[in-house]
């Protein structure tokens, strides 16, 4: 190869470094790489999930189009030419680029890493400067022992719920296999297309709650009820700490006075936290 071919090579390589991490730089693009490496959506679905205008995500999808980190597609065509994008056309990741997403995926988990470290750390220094003169505590526990538990998420101060309101989903699938006593209502409050591709076996949708709509179709659900009914929610779209539906989901069915409501631990998305694990789905349309 000459020479001049070879720094050709390697300037149009390296140009495409800068595209994709042009393309990495933005959140939004972040989670919309997330949403499709989970199944193939429609913009107008795009823009449900994320919460974001048409006109924006058309525009960060352009941006990943040129990254070639994403592919749109109109019946069943790929669009080379045209990188506007209508709300009836369905977008994927670009398979070729799976190992990109799976970085995009490394910089979120790395992001809320980090955000999780430095909120540690202000509270270290805030208790230390508060309790400078006080007896230390005894050791933590080994790191062996703390191996052997099961970690438990954080309830951050925004949160409606209390410790004892979450539940792992070993403890929902013992509960809902026990032939004794009351099987908790599962309702799932993320949106139709997750629960079309896939929900747990025996959830009802009732959503999206970030959603007027979904809040309605929630309270429609919960409305004859008794108020001691033991009731799970869950909706697995996306990081814990991000999810736009669990939370209001939540306030709704304490506004409406339900006393026995917890919340399913999902700490990154249903795909790996429960279909990975092997439990058990449903998919298709069973929407009443």
């Amino acid at each position: 190869m000459k020479l001049e071919t070879k720094r050709a090579f390697r300037r149009e390589l390296l140009e495409q470094f800068a595209r994709v991490g042009k393309a990495l730089s933005s959140g939004a693009r972040l989670e919309l790489l997330e949403l499709l490496s989970q199944t193939e959506r429609t913009a107008e679905q795009l823009a449900d999930e994320t919460g974001l205008s048409f006109a924006n995500v058309s525009q960060h999808m352009q941006a990943l189009r040129r990254a070639r980190m994403a592919e749109v597609r109109r019946d069943g065509h790929t669009q080379e030419d045209n990188m506007n994008m209508n709300q009836s056309e369905s977008a994927k990741l670009n398979i070729r680029r799976l190992l990109v997403a799976g970085t995009a995926a490394a910089l979120v988990g790395l992001a809320a890493t980090s955000c999780s470290q430095r909120t540690a750390a202000a509270t270290d220094g805030q208790s230390a400067a508060a309790g400078a003169d006080q007896v230390p505590e005894p050791p933590a526990a080994s790191t062996a022992s703390k191996s052997n538990q099961s970690e438990q998420l954080p309830v951050l101060p925004s949160d409606p719920w209390q410790v004892d309101q979450l539940i792992k989903p070993e403890e929902l699938i013992k509960s809902l296999s026990e032939t004794a006593g009351e099987k908790p209502l599962v309702l799932q409050v993320g949106v139709l297309v997750l629960y079309h591709g896939g929900h747990i076996v025996g959830s009802k949708f009732a959503g999206p709650a970030s959603k007027p709509q979904g809040v309605q179709l929630l309270k429609s659900e919960a409305e004859n009820l008794p108020r001691d009914k033991p009731v799970v929610l869950y909706c697995g779209c996306c990081p814990w700490t991000n999810c736009p539906n669990i939370r209001p989901a939540f306030r709704t069915m304490q506004e409406l006075g339900f006393k026995n409501v917890k919340v399913l631990e999902i700490p990154k998305n249903l795909r790996q936290d429960w279909i990975a694990k092997g439990f058990p789905i449903k998919k298709g349309d069973d929407v009443k």
